[in-house]
């Protein structure tokens, strides 16, 4: 059955306002001013991408923050100020000469010493500020022909019309980097569209998703103080195609310059029921995050799906970004 789907909605509004606003700062000023632009534009952004009031206190109570909330706050501020900064790298893209950072692909080893297996491999892309695009420059900019798993959220707005007309925006930019974009369906029928995937795995080729939370069965496994919930889809193509399972992670290390790390491959121990299999390669996926989330938590964006027994968070944030 498929899911409601909204018509339009205030955030549509709010993005229609806003984006000609960033398109003409994001064209007319330097990279070095992004920063400062996206600190002074995040309280705009809060309100249309927060939907509840607990996710400061969730995130102080999963990183055992010394201010709880405050601190929390503090890490969510910077979170949306990287959203709008992401978004200006994305607007930038589209003036005249385009715009390309400064990018360095570490750990190509692990991905080829998979590929040479000749089963393909799943890259599981850690959901953090900047991957989105960066992590799809990079690839493309090595050689590597990428299919990406995405939905038709992806972007700026879950309705049907920033689907039709908003979305297209992100997403047209970000298919210049692959060899092809796989869509789930809004219908929940995903099969069709993963079984092409493990076609493509089978037939040595790299599948690129990103670790969020978008299934109607997450995986909760255990994270920081609280735990994550993942989608199972990755670990799931993987096992089905007998590819391996790589973890990517993305830093910036200055305003114009971005470092992604493909991982060594994480387990799937055969002879298990699927569900364990699923559940051990989210578990490992999590431990290798988490050091990464502790150093910049401001840098993840996927604080959405991460939870607390102490505190409640129900649809906490949405940063246009659902299933990438």
């Amino acid at each position: 059955m498929a899911a409601k789907v909204r018509r339009f909605n205030s955030t549509d509004m709010a993005t229609l306002l806003g984006l000609p606003v960033l398109t003409v700062l994001a064209w007319a000023t330097a990279e070095g001013a992004w920063n400062f632009l996206g600190n002074a534009f995040a309280p705009m952004a809060g309100p249309f991408s927060l939907t509840s009031s607990n996710l400061p206190q969730c995130i102080g109570s999963l990183l055992e923050l010394r201010d709880g909330a405050i601190g929390g706050a503090r890490v969510l501020r910077d979170v949306l100020a990287h959203q709008v900064e992401e978004t200006l790298q994305l607007l930038a893209c589209h003036r005249p000469g385009g715009w390309r950072p400064t990018t360095e692909l570490r750990g190509t080893h692990n991905l080829v010493s998979a590929l040479t297996a000749g089963n393909g491999a799943v890259l599981w892309v850690a959901n953090s500020a900047f991957a989105s695009l960066v992590v799809k420059m990079a690839l493309h900019d090595a050689g590597f022909h990428v299919h990406h798993l995405s939905h038709p959220r992806h972007g700026f707005s879950p309705t049907k019309f920033g689907m039709r007309w908003l979305n297209p925006i992100r997403t047209g930019v970000e298919s210049g980097y692959l060899a092809s974009r796989a869509v789930l369906p809004l219908s929940n029928n995903a099969g069709p569209v993963l079984a092409r995937l493990v076609g493509r795995l089978k037939e040595g080729g790299v599948v690129s998703v990103t670790a969020q939370a978008t299934s109607l069965r997450p995986i909760a496994v255990p994270f920081l103080s609280g735990s994550l919930n993942l989608a199972p889809g990755a670990p799931g193509i993987a096992h089905r195609a007998g590819a391996a399972l790589l973890p990517v992670f993305t830093t910036r290390d200055a305003i114009d310059r971005h470092t992604i790390t493909i991982e060594p491959a994480l387990p799937l121990p055969r002879g298990l029921p699927r569900e364990k299999v699923f559940e051990h390669a989210a578990q490992a996926f999590a431990q290798r995050l988490e050091p990464q989330v502790r150093q910049a938590p401001g840098h993840w964006f996927g604080w959405q799906d991460a939870d607390n027994d102490r505190v409640a968070v129900v649809d906490a944030i949405n940063f246009g970004a659902a299933a990438q």
